[in-house]
């Protein structure tokens, strides 16, 4: 996945890096009603992808931000989903890290979970 699409994924870094700059990081998780937020932010950034190519305030292109709000929202739901029905420990999850410094990822984790 990361060869396919390494250019796509940096980008959508970016999204993550440029907010953590101007929130706070990991602060995304917290936002009241972050699910339907994310999902209209979604919505927004497809409608003005159409109209300009790059947002104006982080001059990344609508397109990563839309692919950003559509990750949010899966994670948010699949962390929900998780806490209603917890899942089976032997599971392998990554954890990818961008630090709210630098505008690439830092830190590639694997862990099992034993």
């Amino acid at each position: 996945m990361f060869s396919d699409f390494s250019r796509a994924l940096l980008k959508v870094a970016e999204v993550t890096t440029f907010g953590a700059k101007k929130y706070t990081p990991s602060g995304w998780v917290s936002v009241p009603d972050a699910g339907a937020r994310y999902d209209d932010a979604k919505g927004r950034h497809l409608l003005l992808g159409y109209i300009e190519p790059a947002d104006a305030e982080s001059q990344i292109q609508h397109l990563a931000h839309e692919a950003w709000n559509a990750l949010a929202c899966l994670e948010l739901h699949l962390r929900a989903k998780e806490k209603a029905q917890p899942s089976p420990s032997n599971l392998e999850t990554v954890r990818v890290a961008v630090s709210p410094t630098k505008d690439w990822v830092t830190e590639l984790e694997r862990k099992d979970r034993a």
